[in-house]
């Protein structure tokens, strides 16, 4: 079972707030008199957008969250291709990220998706990224859109 946190994002003081801040400033508040434990009260609500916790880490370890901008290498192949010339004079790190897509975190339906802008607009895809494939956060659509661009 996956651990359910969130996060928040002040639209006023243009603030992200983690799990951990909004529970020892008592930002946020479990009510304990609904069934649901998991039911959050927001208050001065419509300044906030909360961001749930995927259950998933990039290859750096870091929580994915809704709205985190995630560049993706979707692989199960863990070989430098062998190309072009200036392919071959990269690293592998630089090959890598040449050949990954970026998109942004959202909940659709009954699981998370990367949300991309293609040639033809935008499409969803799967957040599995393959054997040899990995997920790096690289900034979230709040404090960076402009990551979003460069796709």
């Amino acid at each position: 079972m996956r651990e359910i946190k969130f996060r928040a994002w002040d639209k006023k003081i243009s603030k992200m707030f983690s799990w951990e801040v909004m529970n020892r400033n008592r930002i946020f508040a479990l009510d304990s008199n609904l069934p649901n434990k998991d039911f959050l009260v927001v208050p001065n609500g419509e300044n906030i957008e909360l961001m749930q916790y995927t259950g998933l880490k990039d290859k750096n370890g870091k929580e994915i969250y809704e709205g985190d901008i995630v560049r993706i290498l979707y692989t199960d192949w863990g070989s430098q291709h062998l190309g072009t010339p200036e392919q071959q004079a990269m690293t592998l790190e630089e090959y890598k990220k040449s050949i990954s897509r970026i998109g942004y975190v959202i909940y659709a339906g009954d699981r998370y998706y990367l949300r991309f802008n293609g040639k033809y607009g935008e499409y969803d895809d799967g957040m599995y990224e393959g054997t040899h494939g990995e997920k790096e956060i690289i900034g979230n659509i709040y404090k960076n859109p402009e990551l979003l661009t460069t796709n």
